[in-house]
């Protein structure tokens, strides 16, 4: 954060970017927490105050006509740390001794260093590779008529994302309690349960994709012939779908390291195939890379899959 806000000459922002990213981990902690121990509803409450927070404070600051990067960083910063604070009480925090610190590091950094490892990977393959190579291989134009169609296509991310939120933790309480094919059950009907909620919408982009263009960006918008490239992210974010249920089971059961295996197999192919079809044909080769990328992950999930015991 400070050497960003150093390299685009705007150092004043440094410590108002770097209190909203801490306090964000800090909300972070604890809702994760509540989340591991299936306490959803109450999480709601903090996530209410942090997020619907911050769009309505960032509202009043619109309407007073004081509204900037600056006073944005200090709201994620204020609503973050009131949430943390709320998801903290409901958490319930109690004390541990000092001789079993160690012991809590070292177990967390057993499962947490691999899995740093593969979100880090997986985020900059899953995310950033693609616009990254439009901008540098066709300037920044590319770049953005891809975020206009992630734009879209990601109004499915929170039904995505909170499929880990539930899996991971389900699956590790099963895989304890009965084994590897309780696990698999639970996630499974997790799984079905979050596809019923996509296919709704996934069916509308493939069948009206300009309509949902010109809702979007309207009837002169220069994203309109972007129709191709959106139907062909449905079969690229179904796939990244799976991926993210596989990848969640994987580690509810504690195999970060084969997870990232998993990753490391894939970005391999986006390499060798994702980033030469970005190349050849802009965005519509992006949206093929990506396909191709999430295909891999799947694949080498399940190969990883069928050898755990």
């Amino acid at each position: 954060m400070l050497g960003a806000a150093t390299i685009l000459g705007s150092i004043q922002l440094a410590p108002w970017a770097v209190s909203s990213l801490f306090f964000w981990q800090f909300q972070e902690v604890f809702r994760r927490a509540l989340m591991a121990h299936q306490r959803y509803f109450e999480v709601m409450w903090g996530d209410a105050l942090s997020y619907l927070g911050q769009a309505l404070l960032m509202l009043v600051l619109y309407w007073y006509g004081q509204l900037s990067a600056q006073s944005t960083f200090a709201v994620i910063a204020l609503t973050s740390a009131i949430a943390g604070a709320v998801q903290a009480i409901q958490l319930g925090l109690t004390s541990i001794k000092f001789s079993q610190v160690w012991r809590v590091v070292d177990d967390f950094w057993r499962l947490g260093s691999w899995l740093l490892l593969h979100n880090l990977i997986s985020n900059f393959f899953t995310f950033l590779s693609f616009p990254w190579a439009l901008a540098y291989l066709y300037g920044v134009n590319e770049a953005a008529a891809l975020q206009a169609v992630l734009n879209i296509i990601g109004a499915s991310h929170p039904i995505i994302f909170c499929m880990r939120g539930l899996i991971v933790p389900a699956a590790a309480r099963s895989y304890r309690a009965a084994g590897k094919a309780a696990a698999q059950r639970i996630t499974f009907n997790y799984a079905i349960q979050g596809l019923i909620l996509l296919f709704p919408f996934y069916a509308i982009v493939l069948l009206w994709p300009r309509m949902l263009l010109t809702a979007f960006y309207g009837m002169d918008s220069p994203y309109l012939g972007l129709e191709a490239p959106l139907r062909l992210f449905v079969p690229a974010y179904t796939l990244f779908y799976m991926s993210v249920i596989l990848t969640s089971f994987i580690d509810g059961l504690e195999e970060t390291r084969r997870a990232l295996m998993a990753q490391l197999v894939s970005a391999c192919a986006f390499l060798i195939i994702g980033l030469p079809l970005t190349a050849w044909g802009g965005v519509i080769g992006a949206s093929l890379g990506r396909s191709v990328y999430g295909l891999t992950v799947v694949i080498a999930c399940v190969v990883i899959i069928r050898k755990i015991k």
